[in-house]
Protein backbone atom coordinates (compact mmCIF):
# COMPACT_ATOMS: atom_id res chain seq x y z
CA UNK A 1 0.00 0.00 0.00
CA UNK A 2 1.31 3.38 -1.05
CA UNK A 3 0.50 6.38 1.73
CA UNK A 4 0.44 9.76 -0.12
CA UNK A 5 2.98 12.59 1.47
CA UNK A 6 1.27 16.02 2.68
CA UNK A 7 1.36 19.16 1.01
CA UNK A 8 4.50 20.60 1.05
CA UNK A 9 5.89 24.44 0.53
CA UNK A 10 8.97 25.05 -0.82
CA UNK A 11 9.97 28.72 -0.33
CA UNK A 12 12.99 29.12 -2.20
CA UNK A 13 15.06 32.22 -1.92
CA UNK A 14 18.40 33.62 -3.88
CA UNK A 15 21.81 34.70 -3.72
CA UNK A 16 23.84 36.28 -6.48
CA UNK A 17 27.10 38.19 -7.39
CA UNK A 18 27.27 39.93 -10.84
CA UNK A 19 29.58 42.51 -11.60
CA UNK A 20 30.04 43.83 -7.96
CA UNK A 21 26.23 43.91 -7.63
CA UNK A 22 25.02 41.50 -4.81
CA UNK A 23 21.28 40.27 -4.90
CA UNK A 24 19.37 38.79 -2.37
CA UNK A 25 15.81 37.80 -2.74
CA UNK A 26 13.51 36.58 -0.06
CA UNK A 27 10.59 34.40 -0.28
CA UNK A 28 6.92 35.12 0.18
CA UNK A 29 6.54 34.13 3.35
CA UNK A 30 7.99 36.64 6.24
CA UNK A 31 11.66 36.73 5.86
CA UNK A 32 14.50 37.94 8.15
CA UNK A 33 17.59 38.84 6.32
CA UNK A 34 20.75 40.16 7.83
CA UNK A 35 24.12 41.30 6.04
CA UNK A 36 26.95 41.92 8.43
CA UNK A 37 30.71 42.60 8.16
CA UNK A 38 33.28 39.29 9.43
CA UNK A 39 37.03 40.27 8.83
CA UNK A 40 37.33 41.31 5.02
CA UNK A 41 34.01 39.09 4.15
CA UNK A 42 30.13 39.92 4.34
CA UNK A 43 28.19 37.11 5.83
CA UNK A 44 24.48 37.52 4.61
CA UNK A 45 21.90 35.50 6.67
CA UNK A 46 18.44 34.54 4.89
CA UNK A 47 15.93 33.13 7.63
CA UNK A 48 18.16 30.03 8.91
CA UNK A 49 20.24 30.07 5.81
CA UNK A 50 24.03 31.31 6.30
CA UNK A 51 26.36 32.70 3.42
CA UNK A 52 30.08 34.16 3.23
CA UNK A 53 31.08 36.04 0.41
CA UNK A 54 34.62 38.21 -0.24
CA UNK A 55 33.75 41.86 0.76
CA UNK A 56 36.05 43.11 -1.87
CA UNK A 57 33.76 42.01 -4.22
CA UNK A 58 30.93 43.42 -3.69
CA UNK A 59 30.25 46.60 -4.06
CA UNK A 60 26.89 47.44 -4.03
CA UNK A 61 23.71 45.46 -2.79
CA UNK A 62 20.27 45.39 -3.90
CA UNK A 63 17.66 43.14 -1.35
CA UNK A 64 14.37 42.10 -2.43
CA UNK A 65 12.11 40.94 -0.05
CA UNK A 66 9.03 39.98 -1.86
CA UNK A 67 5.72 39.56 -0.02
CA UNK A 68 5.27 39.00 4.08
CA UNK A 69 6.39 41.14 6.77
CA UNK A 70 10.35 41.00 6.62
CA UNK A 71 12.56 42.34 9.13
CA UNK A 72 15.92 43.58 6.57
Amino acid sequence: MIHPLEPRILLALSLSLDEGLLTIGGTNASDTIVISRLDANLTIAVNKALFMMPGEEIKRINIKGLGGNDKI
